[in-house]
């Protein structure tokens, strides 16, 4: 698989089109059930599971649960569509396990199921990692239960930190990895990153949170232009 988008619920994905988001879609948590487009679904939450798997499972997409989520879901049901996976939730980095997707939350197992599938260019939409410019949690609505859902501002911070590890072994693995989420994303928000293959360095980019700007080939100096996160000759 060549291309792998993953779509997270920070609300900096309400300023991406999310029609024309790229490869193969995985959807995390309720970004599954917003999105115009999915082709899996990831979720390590219970509540989550729970309270939305009659509805996903009528989606005929692959999901990917925490075993410890179905428990109180019909083993008949569970067995139609889902493939179950073990979880060390306090791991921070990235398993090559099959059946394993580690992480502190459902988006790192997403990023995990994305590492296995060893795609050669990855996208993460709505891998905030912080609250939006007021406060927002998402960028779907809040979840009927449990307040609203979603983490505060604090805990999304530390998961923040977490991705260090993560993005080395995705760099080591060959993967093209592209962050297309900005806290606070707004037309003049700047999104600058590099295009690598193992570790030789290919492009830089510097753009807008809308995919506007400019990539620089490392080699040649050569400079093209992007318009929503395509390059135009």
């Amino acid at each position: 698989m060549k291309v792998i988008t993953i779509l997270a619920g920070g609300f900096s994905a309400s300023r991406v089109d999310l029609k024309k988001l790229p490869g193969f879609v995985i959807a995390v948590n309720d970004s599954a059930i917003y999105a115009p487009r999915i082709d899996a679904i990831v979720s390590m939450d219970r509540l989550w599971a729970e309270n939305r798997f009659a509805q996903v499972s009528k989606f005929g997409k692959p999901i990917y649960l925490r075993s410890s989520t179905v428990r109180n879901i019909p083993a008949e049901d569970v067995s139609l569509c889902v493939t179950l996976f073990d979880n060390d939730h306090k791991a921070t980095a990235l398993s090559d396990v099959p059946g394993r997707l580690d992480g502190t939350h459902s988006g790192f197992c997403a990023l995990n199921l994305a590492f296995q599938m060893c795609p050669e260019r990855l996208y993460l939409v709505g891998f905030d990692m912080a609250l939006g410019p007021k406060g927002q949690r998402h960028w779907f609505p809040d979840y009927p239960w449990s307040n609203g859902g979603g983490s505060s501002g604090g805990k999304l911070a530390e998961w923040a930190g977490q991705f260090r590890t993560a993005a080395a072994q995705l760099a080591n693995a060959g993967i093209q990895t592209l962050a297309v989420s900005n806290p606070w994303a707004s037309s003049n928000a700047t999104i600058r990153g590099v295009l690598s293959n193992g570790r030789l360095q290919i492009a830089t980019f510097v753009a807008n949170a809308f995919g506007n700007g400019t990539l620089t080939i490392a080699g040649t100096g050569a400079q093209y232009r992007l318009v929503d996160w395509t390059v135009v000759r």
